[in-house]
């Protein structure tokens, strides 16, 4: 059994106290330092924390973090995610400290002025506009022998 007993709201409270912001979502944390274009999702859970993932920057892989290329992320359709920690797939030997560790590396790295990469962000497209053929439906209809006409 896994040696982890930090939960999400501890990391939450961790992200909060260094300066980040912390946003509620409906399964997740979303964690967010400037506005760099980079996050970390915490996901939600009662008890330990079950998983962390790193949108918008590289971390160096290790024990305790697993790095995503852009393909490996787009088929897992997690957009610009390039590190997650799954507290399922650790070895036994990893403690709390190894994953604050991690994290800490992330706020880092949010709190950071390096601009990120993050996905999903929607770019405004330029409208084309196209003429339409406006047809005078009033064309050919004789006015005067209209108004001639008795109701």
């Amino acid at each position: 059994m896994s040696q982890i007993t930090i939960s999400a709201a501890d990391l939450c409270t961790l992200a909060s106290d260094e300066g980040c912001n912390v946003q509620e979502q409906k399964s997740w944390y979303k964690i967010t330092g400037l506005e760099n274009r980079k996050a970390v999702y915490v996901a939600k859970s009662k008890r330990k924390v079950t998983k962390i993932h790193f949108a918008g920057f590289s971390l160096e892989e290790c024990g305790v973090l697993k790095t995503l290329e852009a393909q490996e992320a787009k088929e897992l359709k997690l957009g610009a995610v390039r590190g997650i920690i799954e507290i399922k797939d650790l070895p036994l030997d990893i403690t709390d400290e190894d994953i604050i560790s991690r994290f800490e590396e992330g706020l880092a790295s949010l709190l950071s002025n390096e601009e990120g990469f993050k996905l999903g962000k929607k770019v405004a497209k330029e409208e084309t506009v196209v003429e339409e053929e406006v047809l005078d439906v009033t064309a050919g209809v004789d006015f005067e022998g209209l108004s001639e006409l008795s109701v």
